[in-house]
């Protein structure tokens, strides 16, 4: 999406990222917390996801939450993310 659309949508900086913790916790959840996996799945770079969940404040909230280490995969995760994120 176009940055001058982004910036005229109300709300759509909140919506983008919460979408990108919902598809980073997805995948953690997918790889039982393994970083390097959830990585992979996400088509980036570890590194990268460690700079996101850092960037979208989730380092407390995955650790607070005691997440299901497990669920049925979901066909949108096994796409490339990386132009999403």
């Amino acid at each position: 999406m176009p940055a001058k659309l982004v910036r005229n949508l109300p709300g759509s900086r909140t919506r983008i990222k919460n979408a990108k913790r919902e598809f980073i916790s997805d995948a953690l959840k997918q790889t039982q917390g393994n970083y390097t996996e959830a990585a992979k799945l996400l088509g980036i770079h570890p590194n990268n996801l460690h700079r996101l969940i850092r960037s979208l404040d989730l380092k407390t909230t995955l650790r607070s939450s005691q997440q299901v280490l497990w669920h049925e995969p979901r066909d949108s995760l096994l796409i490339n993310c990386q132009a999403t994120l």
